[in-house]
C-alpha cells in the first residue's frame, strides 16, 4: 500500500483520489488487470456522489495513475450509440508490475493478496450488497459515512489497520510532537500531513466509534474492530484445542488455512512500520512480500459476483468452489533445489511450475534482470522525489547504508539546501544535474562508495558542499557551474601565485648562482613558506584591525542608542510635566483627558457641519453656506448639550466629556448617512447606476432572473460609489472656498483675554477662536455644576 500511494503521479492528490486508487487496486481482476465499476458504485465505495467521481476524481486519476474506459451496451435498433453500462478501470502501477516488472516486484500482487485487500476494504468501508444467490455482504464500518471528509476518514482507518498490531493497537510515531498529542501526529503522518489534519480525522473517527484513544502513562491508539476480531480468533483457537499466542512471546497465531481465506499465501514480516516513521526502510526487498496488515478474523467465502455483478478481485474466470487439497501433486510440498534440472513436476509431464504463471526458480539471467529492475524501482521509491536524481546514481550505496531515520533526514536536508543554493545561481532546471555531477565526481575521486567510512559526514562535509574560496558564486573547484568552463577569477589567483613563485625563484638564482638545482629548490620552498606566513600574518593583522574597528563602531552605536533613549526619557518626562494647554491643569502632558475629549467633540461638530453645508447648501452662495452652517451647528450643539444633561441627570458626572464625544460621533454618522442617501438620488448617481446595470446585462448569465439580480446589484454598488465620490468632491470644493475666505478676511477674536489675535473659526457663528470657545464652554459647564451643587 505504501508503494502504491507513493507513485509520483499522486503527489499533492486529495484523499478521495488516493482512496480511489486503493479501491481500484482492490477490485482489480488478476486475469485481466482491470476493474469494472460504474461511477455510482465507485461513489458508494468512496462515500461520494457520482457527479464528484465523474468531474473531480476520474479526471485526476486519468493523469497517468488509473486509466478508465467507458463500457457501452449494445445499441438499440436505429441508434447510433449504446448507453454506458459501466467503466473499466486499470491501475497503471499494478499493470506495469505484472507485465513489465520482475518476479520480485512488490506490486506484482497475486490473486490471494488482491482478495485479502478487497475483503479488508469491504470490512472497513464496503457499501454492502445482495448477491444473486440471496446471500448478503454486510456494509463496512464506515459505509454510512458520506460527504465532506468521508474519503479521508476511510483512508485513515485503512492505513491505521494496515499498520496496526494484532491486538488492534497502532504503533505511535516517535520524536517530538506538538500539543495535539502523539495519536494525532501518528494519524497525520499516516495521511502524509501534519498533526492538525490528523487531529481532525482522529476526532471524526472517534465520534464514529471506529477508533479509540486509551489514556494512561502512554496513550494507545486502538482500532476496536481489530481487537474484537483478535478476541474471537483466540476464543475459536482455544475451542479448537490449540494453544493461544502468549502476549509478548511464545508461538504466534497461525492464520486460518483453506479456500475461504487468503491468509495462507501471506508472509508476515516483523519490524516497525515505515509509514509511522517519515522515512522508509532502506531494504529494497522489504516491500516484496504480502505483509499488508495483521491477522484478522476469518472472512466470508469468496463469490464470483461483486458490487453490481461487474467483477471480483482475485476470482478466476470459470472457477467456482474451493481448491481441493487432493488436486495437488503428491510431492508438491517439497522444495526443489536450485541446481536440479529434474525438479518435481505436476501431473502430466515436463518440469515447470506446479501452480501459477511463473516458475518458482527463474533462470539466472532472469533472476539478474528482475533483480536489477526491482533494485532500481525500490531505490526510486525509497528516496524522496526531489532527491532521487542526486542520491539515486553512484551515491545509492551511501544512502543504502543509512539505516536510521535521523541520518537520512540530515542527508536529505543537506541535499535540499545545496539544491536551493545552486538553483539561486544556475536556475531550478539545472540544479539537480549540477549537484549530481558534483557528487558523482567527488565519489569517483574518493575511490568509490566502499572507501567512504562515514556516509553522513562525507556527504555533508565533502560530497555536497561547494569547494573553493573564489568570490564568484558560480565557481566550484575552479569550474563554473552554469557553463562548465574554467573560472576566470581562479585563473587570475593562480596566475598571481605563479608570478610570486617565479619572482622568488629568480631572486634565489640571482643571489646564489653557484648553488645546485636541488639546493635552490630547497631554498625556494623555504622562502615560499616564509612568504605565505608573512601574508597570513598580514591578513591576520588586517582582520584584527577590522574587528577592532567593528567593535568601536558597535560601541559608538550602543552609546548613541543609550543617549537617544535617555533623551527620549527626558523629553517624555518634560512632556508629562507640561500643563494642559486649554484648562492649565498641571502634569497633563500638554492636554488633559477632558480637554482632549472636548477638542475631539469640536472637531466632530466642525466636520459634520462641513458635510451638511456641502450637501444641503448652495456652495456658490456664501449667505446660504453661512445659514446652513449656523443651523447645523446649532442643532449639533443642542444635541450634544442634551446628551450631557442626560448623563449628568443619571449621575455620570465623571464621563461628561466622553458622553459629549459619543453623541457627536453618532450625529456625524447620521449626517453622513443622510448625505450619502441624498446624493445617491441625484441625477449623476442615477446615470452611473444605469451604465453599470447595462454593462452587467451585456455579460453572460445562466438565466434572465440571475441577469436581473446581477444588474440590480451592480447598479446599487455603482450608485453608492457615485454618492461617495460626489460627497468627496463637494467637501474638497467647500474646503477650497473656506481657504479663500480665510485668506481674504481676518476678524480678531472678541474675547478680551485672548492673546493670539487669531481669526474667527470657519462655519461657526461665535466670533472667537477655538481655544477661547472651548474655555468658555468649559467655564459655563463648571459654573452650572457649582450652582446645582449649591
Amino acid at each position: 500500500m505504501e508503494l502504491l500511494l507513493a507513485d509520483p503521479a499522486l503527489y499533492g492528490a486529495p484523499d478521495s483520489v488516493l482512496l480511489a486508487v486503493v479501491v481500484a487496486a482492490a477490485k482489480t481482476n488478476r486475469s485481466t488487470m482491470t476493474a469494472s465499476l460504474s461511477a455510482t458504485e465507485f461513489g458508494r465505495w468512496l462515500g461520494l456522489q457520482a457527479t464528484t467521481i465523474r468531474h473531480e476524481v476520474r479526471p485526476r486519476l486519468q493523469q497517468g495513475v488509473v486509466l478508465s474506459e467507458d463500457v457501452e451496451a449494445e445499441p438499440a435498433p436505429g441508434a447510433e450509440r449504446g448507453r454506458t453500462a459501466g467503466i473499466c478501470w486499470t491501475v497503471e502501477a499494478l499493470r506495469r508490475a505484472r507485465f513489465e516488472g520482475g518476479q520480485d516486484d512488490p506490486l506484482r500482487l497475486e490473486r490471494s493478496e488482491l482478495a485479502t485487500l478487497l475483503r479488508l476494504c469491504e470490512a472497513l468501508f464496503g457499501p454492502g450488497w445482495r448477491h444473486r444467490d440471496g446471500s448478503e455482504t454486510p456494509a463496512g464500518l464506515l459505509a454510512w459515512r458520506t460527504g465532506h471528509g468521508a474519503a479521508t476518514d476511510r483512508l485513515a482507518l485503512l492505513l491505521a489497520v494496515l499498520h496496526g498490531r494484532t491486538d488492534g493497537s497502532v504503533r505511535l510515531c516517535g520524536g517530538a510532537v506538538d500539543e495535539r498529542g502523539r495519536p494525532a501526529a501518528t494519524l497525520g503522518r499516516l495521511l502524509g500531513r501534519g498533526s492538525a489534519a490528523g487531529e481532525q480525522a482522529l476526532n471524526r473517527l472517534r465520534s464514529c466509534e471506529v477508533m479509540a484513544v486509551v489514556p494512561g502513562v502512554r496513550e494507545r491508539l486502538v482500532v476496536p474492530a481489530v481487537a474484537e476480531a483478535r478476541h474471537r480468533m483466540r476464543k475459536a483457537a482455544r475451542a479448537a484445542g490449540r494453544a493461544p499466542a502468549q502476549p509478548g512471546g511464545g508461538a504466534r497465531e497461525a492464520p486460518v488455512m483453506g479456500g475461504g481465506s487468503a491468509w495462507g499465501d501471506q508472509i508476515c514480516l516483523p519490524g516497525a512500520s515505515s509509514l509511522v516513521s517519515p522515512y522508509k526502510s532502506a531494504d529494497p526487498r522489504a516491500g516484496a512480500f504480502a505483509s499488508l496488515h495483521a491477522d484478522h478474523t476469518p472472512v466470508a467465502k469468496a463469490v464470483e459476483e461483486s458490487a453490481g455483478d461487474l467483477c471480483c478481485s482475485g476470482v478466476a474466470e470459470g472457477v467456482a468452489g474451493e481448491r481441493c487439497r487432493e488436486d495437488a501433486c503428491a510431492r508438491e510440498d517439497r522444495v526443489p533445489a536450485d541446481d536440479a534440472d529434474d525438479r518435481p513436476t505436476a501431473v502430466g509431464g515436463k518440469a515447470g511450475p506446479l501452480r501459477g504463471e511463473q516458475p518458482i526458480h527463474p533462470l539466472p539471467q532472469q533472476r539478474k534482470q528482475s533483480g536489477v529492475a526491482a533494485w532500481r524501482k525500490a531505490r526510486a521509491r525509497q528516496i524522496p522525489p526531489d532527491a532521487v536524481a542526486v542520491l539515486g546514481g553512484l551515491a545509492w550505496p551511501l544512502w543504502d547504508r543509512l539505516k536510521r531515520g535521523g541520518a537520512q533526514a540530515r542527508v536529505l536536508r543537506g541535499v535540499r539546501q545545496e539544491l536551493t543554493a545552486i538553483a539561486g545561481v544556475v536556475g531550478q532546471e539545472l540544479a539537480q544535474t549540477v549537484l549530481t555531477q558534483r557528487l558523482e565526481g567527488r565519489l569517483v575521486a574518493a575511490g568509490g562508495a566502499d572507501e567512504v567510512t562515514d556516509p553522513v559526514g562525507w556527504l555533508l562535509a565533502r560530497g555536497l558542499p561547494r569547494r573553493g574560496e573564489c568570490p564568484d558564486v558560480r565557481c566550484d573547484e575552479g569550474l563554473l557551474m552554469d557553463t562548465g568552463t574554467p573560472c576566470a577569477a581562479c585563473e587570475v589567483r593562480i596566475g598571481d601565485r605563479r608570478a610570486v613563485r617565479q619572482q622568488l625563484a629568480a631572486q634565489v638564482t640571482a643571489e646564489q648562482p653557484a648553488t645546485g638545482p636541488e639546493d635552490r629548490r630547497v631554498i625556494l620552498e623555504q622562502r615560499l613558506r616564509a612568504h605565505t606566513a608573512l601574508q597570513a600574518e598580514t591578513a591576520a593583522r588586517h582582520h584584527e584591525q577590522a574587528r577592532a574597528q567593528v567593535a568601536a563602531r558597535q560601541a559608538a552605536v550602543a552609546k548613541r542608542r543609550e543617549q537617544a533613549l535617555a533623551d527620549a526619557a527626558t523629553a517624555e518626562q518634560q512632556r508629562q510635566a507640561q500643563p494642559c494647554a486649554d484648562c492649565r491643569a498641571p502634569q497633563s502632558a500638554g492636554l488633559c483627558d477632558d480637554c482632549g475629549e472636548q477638542r475631539r467633540t469640536e472637531q466632530l461638530i466642525a466636520e459634520t457641519t462641513a458635510v451638511a453645508v456641502a450637501v444641503w447648501a448652495d456652495l456658490d452662495d456664501p449667505a446660504d453656506r453661512a445659514a446652513v452652517a449656523s443651523h447645523a451647528e446649532t442643532q449639533l450643539r443642542d444635541r450634544v448639550s442634551r446628551a450631557v444633561n442626560e448623563a449628568r441627570t443619571d449621575g455620570v458626572t465623571l464621563m461628561l466629556p466622553q458622553a459629549a464625544r459619543w453623541e457627536a460621533e453618532r450625529a456625524a454618522a447620521e449626517y453622513r448617512r443622510d448625505a450619502l442617501a441624498k446624493l445617491a438620488r441625484s441625477s449623476a448617481a442615477d446615470a452611473e447606476a444605469r451604465m453599470a446595470a447595462g454593462a452587467c446585462l451585456r455579460g453572460r448569465h445562466p438565466s434572465l432572473a440571475a441577469a436581473r439580480a446581477a444588474a440590480d446589484q451592480a447598479g446599487a454598488e455603482a450608485r453608492d460609489r457615485a454618492a461617495q465620490t460626489l460627497l468627496r468632491d463637494r467637501l474638497a470644493k467647500l474646503r477650497a472656498l473656506q481657504s479663500d475666505a480665510r485668506a481674504g478676511v481676518h476678524e480678531p477674536c472678541e474675547e478680551d483675554l485672548c492673546a493670539d489675535g487669531c481669526g474667527r473659526i470657519a462655519l461657526l457663528s461665535v466670533p472667537r477662536c477655538r481655544r477661547c470657545h472651548i474655555a468658555a464652554v468649559t467655564a459655563a459647564d463648571r459654573a452650572a455644576a457649582r450652582s446645582r451643587a449649591v
